[in-house]
């Protein structure tokens, strides 16, 4: 039974599969990410693919995503933040990243 490895199923959780593999949780709609690869891995950028989906889609995308926690750290300092600098325009809120569209 894999249930108790899975986080609930609500719509603002995303899980992101490499093959079998998990490699990305986003629960509330990107408010907490939890990253099973390493920070450095060449497909993280491709693994982020949900989030930009929350901010280009063509019916009723966010404006704006909040990431407070990766990894249950503070998402500004953490060591996945480089990666998301570089996927998405970013703004940083005490310890909160947030992110936009690239422009």
């Amino acid at each position: 039974d894999l249930r108790p490895l899975l986080p609930r199923r609500v719509p603002s959780t995303h899980l992101v599969y490499r093959g079998p593999e998990l490699v990305l949780e986003s629960n509330r709609n990107g408010r907490q990410l939890v990253f099973h690869v390493a920070p450095d891995d060449p497909r993280l950028p491709e693994f982020l693919a949900p989030l930009d989906h929350l901010l280009t889609r063509p019916q009723q995308p966010v404006r704006q995503l909040e990431v407070e926690t990766i990894g249950g750290q503070p998402a500004a300092h953490s060591p996945y933040a480089d990666a998301l600098r570089t996927a998405f325009d970013t703004r940083r809120d005490h310890h909160t990243l947030i992110l936009l569209r690239k422009a």
